[in-house]
């Protein structure tokens, strides 16, 4: 659409330049005839002068001093008129136009042709409504409360250049949003849905599409739902809100063993303390009505309250010494102390459980930083090598006590 509009901006200053130059041409043309006229009207004057004199004055040297005189004020006036017949003709030079009246016309007709083809792209390529979108960006910070008219406005317009552009993904996109904030959910669930299937790959539409069809279907994961669902996480595994809603669908189905699951990834996604606290909490009550929990260990561990604030807590079952963990949990530090358990609800993939370990190490750290890797102000501590078959079976308990890493070594 916008190049549509540059095409047409060009080929109307085409136009307007081949219209424009011969209206210029003409009057220099005219300004050059009045200086030719003017000098032929000096020399006529000039020559009857003299023969008025020659017939008036009867003294020879008088009627020649006049004469001079005469003759004297006819060269001037030539000389500014060649100056000037100078100038014009560098200045017609440089404008490259044609000189006679028919190359004139022709050009006035090039420009008038140029008008109409100018006009023509525009109307196929451009939307004469498209000036009327700009700023529509401004629905993505538009409150849903507080901002009913503006978003209504927005609706009204987009809602007509779509039925003229229906190309546009960008535009669709926006009309998907302002009915999305308006709560016309159903309406919107099919503009996202649409707009994804134009440009798809895009993880913000496919999470409003989502979010949309949800609501649409009154909180009921629907097979719609539940593929957009899947195709989020797998470009986004630990998206945490797609996370916590099917988990709260697993519940309610009655599959406490993918709760737990679906819950960790959740807290694992989510970077929001009080959030992760919460989700922590659910977890904790989900798994206290487990009626056949499975195999596992339990771990009391704690710190001291001033080196804990504001970390992050890791627990990982691994192989002995190091290594891919069969198990992880992630939890905020401002929750130490506290007891978690490691089992096959937290296992990092089917393919490697911790109940398929011969032997593993529990290891406990609170990064500061929040970070994954180890750092000298992080507060660790290892177990020592443990039996799977013995320590799973037998439901032992833990209790780590959390040092600084620097101590450790």
């Amino acid at each position: 659409m916008i190049e549509g509009l540059f095409i047409f901006i060009g080929l109307l200053a085409v136009a307007v330049a081949l219209l424009v130059l011969p209206m210029v041409r003409g009057r220099n043309l005219a300004q050059h005839s009045d200086q030719i006229n003017h000098q032929q009207a000096s020399r006529s004057w000039y020559a009857d002068r003299v023969n008025e004199l020659s017939e008036e004055v009867t003294d020879e040297s008088i009627a020649r001093e006049i004469e001079q005189d005469l003759a004297s004020v006819f060269l001037v006036e030539a000389e500014v008129a060649a100056q000037q017949k100078m100038q014009m003709a560098g200045g017609l030079a440089s404008m490259h136009v044609p000189s006679s009246r028919k190359s004139m016309i022709w050009a006035a007709l090039c420009g008038v042709v140029f008008a109409v083809v100018a006009v023509g792209v525009y109307m196929q390529t451009a939307n004469p409504a498209l000036p009327q979108l700009i700023g529509a960006q401004e629905i993505v910070s538009l409150s849903a409360q507080t901002q009913q008219v503006e978003l209504r406005s927005w609706q009204r317009k987009l809602s007509g250049y779509i039925a003229l552009e229906p190309s546009d993904s960008q535009s669709r996109y926006l009309l998907g949003l302002a009915e999305f904030k308006l709560g016309n959910f159903p309406e919107a669930a099919q503009l996202f849905a649409a707009t994804d299937a134009q440009i798809e790959g895009d993880p913000t539409v496919k999470l409003y599409w989502f979010q949309a069809q949800y609501l649409a279907d009154k909180g009921v994961l629907t097979p719609t739902t539940k593929e957009i669902a899947e195709a989020i996480l797998v470009t986004q595994p630990n998206h945490s809100e797609i996370l916590e809603i099917l988990a709260i669908d697993a519940f309610q189905q009655q599959r406490p063993l993918e709760t737990v699951q679906l819950l960790n990834r959740a807290v694992t996604g989510t970077n929001d303390v009080n959030r992760q606290r919460q989700l922590s909490e659910v977890i904790t009550r989900v798994r206290a009505t487990l009626t056949e929990p499975p195999a596992g260990i339990t771990v009391f561990i704690q710190a001291t309250e001033q080196s804990s604030q504001g970390g992050t807590l890791f627990l990982v079952a691994r192989p002995v010494g190091g290594g891919m963990p069969f198990a992880a949990l992630r939890r905020p530090a401002s929750m130490l102390p506290l007891t978690l358990r490691l089992d096959d609800l937290v296992s990092m993939s089917p393919q490697r459980r911790l109940s398929s370990a011969d032997a593993f190490e529990v290891v406990a750290r609170v990064s500061l930083a929040g970070a994954t890797q180890r750092n000298p102000s992080d507060l660790i501590w290892t177990s020592p090598p443990l039996s799977t078959a013995d320590t799973l079976s037998g439901g032992r308990r833990l209790e780590a006590v959390l040092a600084s890493l620097q101590a450790e070594e």
